[in-house]
């Protein structure tokens, strides 16, 4: 059986992995620093301060791999800078992890005002489906994630995580009926599919803050 703790396990234990196997000692995504004197990894010539939250995803029907990760470009590795200053960003992997991809930003979603808890795109939940069609299939990369800490929102992929759509609002579907400036998180990590079709992913959220709890999302 696969549970979050499982997955978060051998999240955790990625690096370590790649270490043992093949010789390397690096994280997967490089932190920078506010003086600019270390840089991190860059999406352009945008350099980030520091990486959090990680969802590990795959392997699609190609055998690719999927890295998320917050991209914080914020001095202390805070959620509450301007506008944009936290996004998703992604790196593959065509050969089980020997070598990833440079950074790509994948949802950015900039509000007006931020939420009493930040202000971010982040927390990502990965799901990756194979949807069948008559003359074939070809992979499908859900995306969930929330935005200031408040929102529920997606995004999604059908061409193996190169290109995501423009990101939906769901928190109406994805959040219980509490008061909308309760904190909610997707995740950590990512999700499951079960046999049977069914999409499922866990989230948090607290009410008040200080008084957290869970619950799952699903989809059939």
């Amino acid at each position: 059986m696969v549970t979050a703790l499982t997955l978060s396990v051998a999240l955790g234990g990625l690096q370590v992995l790649l270490a043992a196997t093949y010789g390397v000692n690096m994280p997967l995504f490089r932190p920078g620093n506010a003086t600019g004197s270390q840089r991190g990894d860059c999406i352009g010539s945008r350099c980030f301060v520091c990486w959090r939250i990680p969802a590990l995803a795959g392997p699609s029907n190609t055998g690719r791999l999927f890295a998320f990760a917050e991209a914080r470009d914020v001095p202390g590795c805070d959620d509450h800078g301007v506008r944009g200053a936290v996004v998703l960003a992604v790196k593959t992997s065509d050969d089980r992890g020997r070598s990833w991809s440079p950074a790509r930003e994948v949802a950015r979603v900039d509000t007006i005002y931020p939420g009493p808890y930040g202000r971010a795109t982040g927390n990502p939940s990965p799901l990756v489906f194979t949807t069948s069609f008559k003359n074939g299939s070809r992979p499908h990369i859900e995306l969930i994630f929330s935005v200031n800490n408040i929102e529920a929102w997606s995004t999604g992929s059908t061409d193996d995580g190169l290109t995501f759509s423009p990101p939906l609002n769901r928190t109406l579907m994805m959040k219980p009926a509490l008061p909308h400036h309760n904190w909610w998180a997707s995740g950590p990590p990512g999700g499951v599919i079960l046999p049977n079709g069914r999409a499922i992913f866990c989230a948090n959220i607290e009410e008040p803050v200080g008084h957290p709890w869970s619950f799952a999302v699903w989809s059939d």
